[in-house]
């Protein structure tokens, strides 16, 4: 427990100076917590190691246990035969040579099953059994190497009796030959090595050198009793600790990140706490910030969904859920279309992936990164605050394609991702195939290839993965010219029916390389994307010149992205996006210029999911494919928007069903100021004001200011209420490589109860419901969903 107070002091003092003095003095209770919970930590690895002392050291005294030890590596290392050192140095260089060859094999190995297989148990039986398949190569190989690297070894020595030196020399030369070579691979694969979270590591490093070393001096000191005062005083500050840190509340994020994000060793004590304290299983506790309400029912924790009028506050905010009549979407789809607009223009997509937009100049950026792009965002319409539905690319262009959360989008489960996209979605090119269209699109790399992405291109008439072939992740990131050239080739056919093209570009996207032909602007990692937006923007501004010269004014151009990018400190150093519903990681452009359209900016909210639904307003194709989105012709043409102004997002793991847990890791609902986001995997809650706190760096969750609260409070209302609308609305699930029957997963409908697509079912929820004149009122802070309680209603 000493020891534990020692690494607690050491991570304490890492917070202070790296400049969260605010935190520390502002939440006492959550450093007292954190010394409780490294405390416990602490006790668990004293007892395993105090167990490996007692079996290896016996009764004997720490010192005459290190000394014998220190002499038999002394004899082993400089004395013996001639023969026995030449036996040793031959097999430490196989042991080298080996472990080097087998650390390429293994990387090569592991970088191949990491990108084959998406389920993380695959991925684990793959590498494992891909090194015991090595192990088993190489071992017999290992003798005869050894025997030959010692008979070279000793006719050198008998030529050259300079070499002739003891193992220990051969042992300090090899190892700055090591060092050397490690220092080498370092340097040449430091693009990779700076995702690993060294921070981490060296604080693990250091507290491990320190309690080996603390560990000695207690054991020798506590023989004569010097330091059972300091027992006590710990004993003491770690009890205060454990009494004060059972009583912090869910809601006070500050202490709960002091214990779960912040000191180290905390983390792992509070994992030990909350298994022993997590009676029903249902990965909330009822103590230090758990907020398990009913410690003994699995069906109610902050994590689960509240279920309307049932009189039981399943998720433990502070009531029951009061719904009526509510719905999520679908928004407003026909609007009238000006007449001079064309029936059936000619329509070129264009998505840049990880486009953040805060990178255009017309956003505030700084100029010369994206000129053609500005150019067109004048000349267009430039929707100042549209939002992707998810994260990544792979939850993203499903939701883009079909209007639809990615929760209601029907997928193969199978070994790896992106999963497969069934045929009862109905994607955007199929829409617009059956509307008379020639369908093509342009695809920049492996990824989006017909053969590794099934069903995203559903409904073109042709897939163009010429890019693709000259695409690699470590040499060749950049082909924005090849994607420009294979589009500009569609451009040039004949065709008797308009085009529907989609062409996408990666350039953008990690690992984040400095593209031949553009100048440096700076060094940092921001700037080596700025400048893969430069080189992408050149040929995007290609391609817009060949659609002006070879289509004509009539034609619909729209230009968005798939996800933001994040370079914010510390949240987004390692990963700039596809983790989390930030508003850095979702906000992205869209730029839609066409025919009869006057050039306007719109600063309301709107979506990616709304570019399928504008899309079929302005050709007025009636489909009967139920969609989320609304359709932005209102904002187009200068009318009064109907698009609520309120997005909804998921971020929806599909894997997570293999495991039966709840595949929602997080969802979130927008509003023209406030950002509130649930991480449902955590257990944690966060309310921000992105307009002020664009990075969302300050969380409002549990703010003493009334005028925040019922912001707040409101939409946690409104976002129980998606929540539950979401859970009747999830798509069935089919696996690939799983034969026996599928299990439901927590937060999952019984089998047979979801209502098909595009129909009512059974549930309470109305599908079709237009959330209309009500929902300004909800976010003005009156009661949302009001309706009378019965008298003998349920309340926990």
């Amino acid at each position: 427990m000493v020891l534990s107070f020692c690494a607690w002091l050491i991570d304490i003092l890492a917070l202070l100076l790296g400049g969260d003095i605010q935190l520390i003095t502002e939440s006492p209770r959550g450093v007292l917590a954190s010394i409780f919970f490294v405390g416990v930590f602490g006790v668990c690895i004293g007892t395993v190691l105090g167990f490996l002392w007692a079996l290896l050291v016996g009764r004997s005294s720490g010192g005459d246990w290190l000394k014998v030890r220190k002499e038999g590596l002394r004899s082993y290392l400089w004395k013996g035969a001639a023969e026995d050192q030449r036996a040793r140095i031959g097999r430490l260089i196989t042991i080298i040579v080996f472990a080097l060859f087998f650390a390429y094999l293994s990387f090569l190995l592991s970088h191949y099953f990491i990108l084959a297989f998406a389920r993380p148990n695959f991925i684990a039986l793959a590498i494992a059994a891909g090194h015991l398949g090595l192990i088993l190569v190489l071992i017999p190989f290992f003798g005869p190497v050894e025997r030959l690297i010692t008979g070279a070894n000793k006719r050198l020595s008998e030529r050259f009796p300079v070499l002739d030196v003891s193992f220990g020399r051969w042992l300090m030369v090899l190892s700055v030959f090591v060092a050397l070579l490690g220092s080498a691979i370092v340097y040449k694969s430091w693009a990779t090595l700076s995702f690993l979270p060294w921070s981490v590591l060296i604080r693990i490093g250091f507290m491990l050198t320190l309690g080996v070393g603390m560990a000695a001096w207690f054991i020798e000191a506590s023989r004569h009793g010097k330091v059972r005062w300091l027992g006590g005083i710990t004993f003491v500050l770690w009890s205060v600790g454990g009494v004060s840190g059972a009583g912090i509340s869910h809601s006070d994020q500050q202490a709960r990140s002091i214990y779960e994000d912040r000191v180290l060793l905390a983390q792992y004590g509070r994992d030990i706490v909350d298994r022993i304290t997590d009676v029903d299983g249902d990965g909330y506790p009822p103590f230090f910030g758990g907020g398990d309400c009913a410690a003994f029912d699995v069906a109610i924790n902050p994590g689960a969904v509240d279920m309307p009028w049932n009189g039981v506050d399943e998720d433990c905010y502070g009531g029951d859920l009061t719904i009526d009549g509510f719905s999520a979407g679908q928004g407003m789809r026909s609007v009238p279309v000006p007449e001079a607009f064309p029936s059936r223009p000619n329509i070129v997509l264009i998505t840049v992936d990880a486009f953040s937009a805060k990178h255009l100049e017309s956003l505030g950026y700084s100029p010369g990164i994206t000129p053609n792009l500005d150019r067109l965002a004048k000349k267009g319409i430039l929707f100042e605050n549209c939002f992707s539905q998810g994260p990544s690319t792979r939850l993203s262009f499903p939701a883009m394609f079909t209007s639809r959360w990615d929760s209601e989008i029907e997928r193969e489960l199978e070994g790896r991702h992106p999963f497969p996209l069934l045929d009862s979605n109905e994607m955007m090119a199929e829409i617009m195939r059956k509307s008379g269209y020639s369908t093509h699109a342009v695809v920049p790399s492996k990824y989006f290839s017909t053969s590794r992405w099934k069903g995203l291109h559903q409904g073109f008439d042709k897939v163009h993965e010429g890019p693709t072939k000259f695409w690699n992740p470590r040499n060749r990131p950049h082909n924005a010219h090849r994607v420009t050239d294979a589009a500009i080739k569609v451009l040039k056919k004949k065709r008797k029916k308009p085009l529907f093209l989609w062409a996408h570009y990666y350039d953008a996207h990690t690992p984040h390389r400095w593209p031949q032909g553009v100048p440096r602007r700076g060094k940092s990692t921001e700037w080596i994307y700025n400048g893969e937006l430069e080189y992408a923007d050149r040929h995007i501004g290609r391609l817009l010149k060949e659609v002006d010269k070879r289509l004509g004014e009539d034609t619909l151009v729209i230009v968005t992205s798939d996800h933001g990018h994040g370079f914010d400190e510390p949240r987004h150093k390692k990963r700039g996006y596809g983790h989390d519903l930030n508003t850095v990681t979702l906000h992205v452009p869209l730029i839609i210029s066409g025919p009869r359209m006057k050039p306007r900016r719109v600063s309301s909210l709107v979506s990616t999911l709304d570019i399928l639904p504008t899309m079929t307003n302005l050709l007025g194709v009636d489909t009967k494919v139920e969609m989320r989105g609304s359709s932005l012709v209102p904002e187009i043409f200068g009318l009064e928007g109907t698009r609520p102004q309120f997005l909804f997002h998921q971020f929806f793991l599909q894997e997570r069903r293999w495991k039966d847990e709840s595949p929602l890791q997080m969802v979130s609902v927008r509003t023209p100021q406030y950002n509130l986001l649930v991480d449902r995997h955590k257990g944690r809650t966060y309310f921000w004001d992105w307009q002020k706190d664009y990075f969302e760096r300050t969380n409002l969750f549990g703010s003493k200011d009334s005028e925040i609260q019922v912001e707040e409070r409101n939409l946690r209302q409104l976002l129980s209420a998606y929540l539950y609308e979401t859970k009747a609305r999830l798509a069935p699930l089919r696996k690939k490589e799983v034969p026996e029957e599928t299990k439901e997963a927590p937060d999952v409908e019984p089998k047979g109860s979801r209502p098909k697509p595009g129909s009512s079912g059974s549930t309470s929820v109305k599908p079709n419901t237009v959330v209309g004149p009500p929902l300004p009122n909800i976010l003005r802070g009156g009661r949302p969903f009001e309706k009378p309680r019965s008298k003998g209603a349920k309340k926990r």
